[in-house]
């Protein structure tokens, strides 16, 4: 039974954050607004806005299509089955993180429980320590600038594991010094083998070892990825 544990208490734990003006972002996405469309106070029947952002703002996923064209065997998000955004989740700790680590499979396997490891069909999160930093809407250069990440080979050892998706608390799977070459290791690893991204998450320190993870996105066509509401149940055989 997937929710073994949930039967009598639980908590939910939101691992999203706030979606609104001024965000940050990564340089080359278009920013967020949310736009009066209709007003009441102007005299309009009904209150009504206009959203105007990119598909990867705030806590979204990552479908294959961000770095595969479909003639590459990319899928667009509306392709996955709702069983890809949700199942259960295992948390892991850096949060000494600084902008030069790139996690090792050493690393992973050391916070792998001996009887409780990582499984087929898990989705692993990663806690750097870089969420904090989210909603400092007044120094988002702390956020932004060189955050950490996974190296190829730890991606590669979680596409071996069988993992479904993999989240982070930081701007990008890949650690900055990685993305700057355009080289993108971690994302062309993972999402070559069909395992979904998930960035900008939060309160993953909050999570026991091992919960269950929802983060479904919008039905959205073509869609290269998309804004989600992600949150963890956690049972009282969890805690």
């Amino acid at each position: 039974m997937i929710f073994k544990g949930f039967e009598n208490k639980y908590e939910i734990i939101d691992l999203s954050n706030q979606i609104q003006r001024r965000m940050p972002r990564y340089f080359s996405h278009p920013p967020f607004s949310l736009n009066v469309w209709t007003s009441k106070q102007f005299g309009d029947a009904t209150n009504f806005n206009m959203i105007v952002g990119g598909e990867h703002c705030g806590t979204h996923v990552d479908a294959s299509l961000h770095f595969f064209d479909k003639t590459e065997g990319g899928k667009s998000i509306e392709e996955y089955s709702i069983d890809n955004f949700i199942g259960s989740c295992v948390r892991l700790l850096f949060p000494e993180s600084t902008s030069e680590t790139l996690i090792t499979v050493e690393q992973i396997k050391s916070q792998e429980q001996e009887d409780d490891p990582i499984k087929e069909g898990d989705i692993v999160l990663f806690y750097f320590g870089w969420g904090k930093y989210f909603n400092d809407l007044s120094d988002q250069k702390r956020f932004l600038d060189d955050w950490p990440g996974l190296s190829k080979e730890a991606a590669e050892y979680l596409v071996e594991k069988g993992v479904k998706m993999v989240g982070c608390d930081t701007l990008a799977i890949d650690a900055t010094k990685t993305m700057l070459t355009r080289e993108y290791p971690a994302h062309n690893v993972l999402l070559e083998n069909e395992v979904l991204i998930t960035e900008c998450l939060a309160n993953i320190d909050k999570l026991p070892y091992r919960s269950f993870y929802f983060g479904v996105p919008l039905n959205l066509k073509d869609g290269t990825g998309c804004p989600i509401r992600a949150f963890a149940v956690v049972g009282s055989e969890q805690k």
